[in-house]
């Protein structure tokens, strides 16, 4: 019966999974927070250099204190003037008041923070998990993970935030992101950027992507090839602004999943790439993986509206599945529990009691259901000796693993032997040759002992039973 309610209940909750959709919470003990959005906006400057602002939505249930942002690097990329920008709560019109903290805040150094935001001042810890004073955040590089890679740049940030919704903005200069490859002939320069990486255990609801050119730059959106890339993404496709900008478009990214961009520009774009080695490969997987994972994200995002635009139908027919599956198991619990068998026509509803002078043995092989004797046999033969007189017991020691007590076998005086049955004079014949004629028995721990250790002995045992 608690079956059929548990699994009644699992097809119930599905649905409902269904109809409210799939959350990708992070929830540790009496609190949670989910990604509902972000935005970064690469701004490309002449010089090859991108500012990169990245805007990220926190929605907190219960008190949190610290986030941190892992930006990934290649060999000959440079993060620099990183600063760490506090929005506010949401409805709050003012940003958030660090006291102390903001004083000690960066001057702006070309990556300053937008306006209306409250810059974070810079020394605070950038241990995972440690505590610093809210308002103050950390950079630390960690080493490379192949010959292929510079590293990681790590960014540490402190806050206090309770249930609400908390923007937070990070800021930087990038400088490597855009690259001119060594063969002059290919008229190309290669952008190739993270916007979102691989350290978040959230999913997230949307991303949104914008690179800009830099004013007065030659080319526009619709001379640049763009591809993206996010395999584990409800939806992805790349963006065109009329003239000036280009970007991604991300929905529904899950937990610990890279959002990838690459763009090619021509060369006369008035961008100065960087002379660094491009990994042609990465190109031509961005050409190949880019339209695949795309194709992909709208395949997901087909089904997922065929069923958002069916759930309600979803919703009641997992949940008439639940109720008939489990009034079938009620069902047949209680025929098989509750209700008595069809009871067979030849057969007495009585049963009479079994005859009264059954000797013990063939009692025993009449309720173990044997054609045969078995050693229960022979223990109750020997013990209804024991009660007409042929053997007396008396305590003994236990000589078994975890036995304190045991009985001893002494030959009786009552002669019965002539009132035995052939089977009885054999099993007295057996023990009379264990136990000996010792006044003091042989307890049954020994008794048995003797059986096993003794070819002859076990030969008796058989004969007797």
């Amino acid at each position: 019966m608690a079956l059929a309610i548990v699994i009644a209940t699992a097809l119930l909750a599905w649905g409902l999974l269904l109809f409210a959709g799939v959350d990708h919470r992070v929830r540790g003990e009496s609190k949670s927070y989910g990604l509902p959005s972000a935005r970064v906006d690469i701004d490309l400057a002449a010089d090859g250099s991108a500012l990169v602002t990245e805007r990220i939505t926190f929605d907190f249930d219960g008190r949190f204190a610290g986030a941190y942002r892992d930006i990934p690097m290649r060999r000959g990329d440079d993060i620099s003037d990183v600063v760490e920008c506090g929005e506010g709560s949401s409805g709050d019109a003012h940003a958030t008041d660090f006291g102390a903290a903001a004083d000690a805040a960066p001057a702006a150094s070309g990556a300053a923070c937008p306006d209306g935001s409250t810059p974070y001042a810079t020394g605070g810890s950038v241990a995972l998990g440690s505590s610093d004073v809210p308002g103050r955040f950390g950079t630390t590089p960690l080493p490379a993970a192949g010959a292929a890679t510079g590293g990681i740049l790590r960014i540490v940030w402190h806050y206090d935030a309770a249930s609400e919704h908390r923007d937070f903005v990070l800021r930087y200069r990038a400088t490597g992101w855009v690259r001119r490859p060594d063969d002059p002939a290919s008229g190309k320069l290669i952008l190739t950027a993270n916007p979102w990486g691989s350290e978040w255990k959230a999913s997230l609801g949307s991303l949104d992507v914008r690179v800009t050119l830099p004013d007065g730059a030659a080319a526009t959106a619709g001379d640049i090839d763009v591809w993206s890339y996010a395999r584990g993404a409800a939806q992805v496709r790349t963006t065109r602004e009329a003239g000036v900008a280009f970007g991604v478009h991300a929905i529904d990214v899950a937990p610990n999943e890279v959002v990838q961009l690459l763009a090619v520009l021509p060369a006369d774009a008035g961008i100065a790439g960087a002379g660094l080695p491009v990994d042609v490969r990465s190109v031509a997987d961005a050409r190949r993986d880019g339209p695949r994972s795309q194709e992909a994200a709208r395949a997901r995002e087909t089904r997922w509206d065929r069923i958002r635009h069916h759930r309600t139908e979803y919703v009641a027919l997992a949940a008439l599945g639940g109720l008939l599956l489990g009034s079938l198991l009620a069902w047949l619990y209680w025929r098989r529990a509750l209700v008595e068998s069809a009871w067979p026509d030849d057969v007495d509803r009585t049963i009479p009691d079994p005859p009264g002078v059954l000797e013990p043995a063939l009692a025993v092989a009449l309720v173990e259901q044997r054609t045969g004797a078995a050693p229960t046999a022979l223990v109750a033969t020997v013990f209804d000796l024991v009660r007409r007189g042929v053997w007396r017991t008396l305590p003994a020691q236990g000589t078994g693993r975890g036995t304190d007590v045991d009985i001893a076998l002494v030959r009786g005086t009552r002669p019965v032997e002539q009132e035995l049955t052939p089977w009885e004079q054999r099993v007295v014949g057996m023990v009379d040759r264990i136990i000996g004629d010792g006044d003091e028995g042989l307890a049954t721990g020994e008794f048995r002992e003797r059986i096993k250790g003794d070819l002859k002995l076990s030969h008796a045992v058989a004969s007797a039973t």
